[in-house]
């Protein structure tokens, strides 16, 4: 019988030239992986949270201004800077005779990235002037027919969320890291803020719409429906006393801490107070309030001046 090892050998062969050629396929892959480059770009998605505050006074017929109150970062990179301006347009009715009142709007549609780029947002705030027949009894006003009605009023200091209205590509490259910032170790700024939510058709049980706050055993001053005040504190371990809430929390000296109390009808659980990423406010606007002379401190001016005003 002849033997078989003539037929054998082929079959090795290309067995062992198919598992060498998949090898080499493999070996070629890794590379290709490791040197995939660097993103160039960053997404800004659609929806994402940007919040405001209107500097200047709307009503004297001056142009306010609007600006961002806290970063946005996304991936590491800060793509809307604190105190960014906003683009905005301006709608206002004028008030008729016989005291009707007008009414004022202003619309927010844009921030300016530190790359240059204008990122689309929309929000837009309204105020509706005062109707005539609170300042003057109803029967009167038409003998002030000649008077103007009230233009409506925004006020300084207010804060409000707007949202990116698409997703918004930036070049990675245009931002660059400014240099790190000496911050003290001996003081930071504490924000508290509140929202008041209300469950309509419950008579009797709704919650008081204010606060009181005590900071480590010292009373702050109270916080009066949808305000938001600012206190100075050290860095360490503090106590938060919010009616009866208690909230045990840090602060450090690389950065500010945001505390939120939101307020509902007492079968929907009162009173809850929580620590924030900066200020959360959904789809509620909130006024400047302020604390105790010797407590309070502007949320957005210097910690160093003293002052107590949320309006500049």
């Amino acid at each position: 019988m002849k033997p078989r090892f003539s037929a054998v050998v082929p079959i090795v062969t290309i067995f062992f030239l198919s598992v060498l050629a998949r090898g080499r396929a493999i070996t070629h892959d890794h590379p290709a992986q490791d040197n995939q480059p660097a993103k160039k770009s960053i997404v800004v998605p659609k929806d994402t949270n940007v919040v405001f505050r209107l500097v200047g006074d709307s009503r004297k017929g001056e142009t306010p201004s609007i600006v961002v109150v806290q970063d946005v970062v996304i991936e590491g990179v800060e793509v809307i800077a604190r105190d960014a301006s906003a683009h905005f347009v301006i709608a206002r009715k004028s008030p008729g005779k016989f005291n009707m009142p007008g009414s004022l709007t202003i619309e927010v549609t844009g921030v300016v990235s530190p790359s240059g780029d204008v990122i689309p947002v929309s929000a837009a705030q309204t105020a509706e002037g005062e109707p005539p027949c609170v300042e003057y009894d109803c029967v009167l006003v038409p003998l002030f027919f000649w008077m103007r009605g009230d233009p409506g009023e925004i006020k300084a200091g207010l804060l409000f969320s707007a949202k990116v209205t698409n997703d918004v590509i930036l070049n990675r490259e245009l931002f660059v890291h400014p240099p790190a910032l000496l911050v003290s170790t001996s003081i930071q700024r504490l924000h508290l803020y509140q929202i008041v939510y209300k469950k309509p058709g419950t008579a009797g049980m709704e919650a008081a719409n204010n606060s009181d706050v005590h900071l480590d055993g010292k009373r702050l001053g109270s916080l009066d429906g949808n305000e938001y005040a600012c206190v100075k504190a050290s860095p360490g371990t503090h106590i938060l006393r919010i009616g009866h809430e208690v909230l045990s929390f840090d602060i450090d000296a690389s950065r500010e801490r945001y505390i939120r109390v939101v307020l509902g009808s007492v079968a929907r659980g009162g009173r809850m107070v929580s620590v924030t990423n900066g200020y959360e406010l959904g789809s509620q606007t909130l006024k400047p309030g302020h604390f105790r002379q010797q407590s309070g401190v502007s949320c957005f001016g210097s910690l160093s001046n003293g002052t107590n005003t949320q309006t500049e």
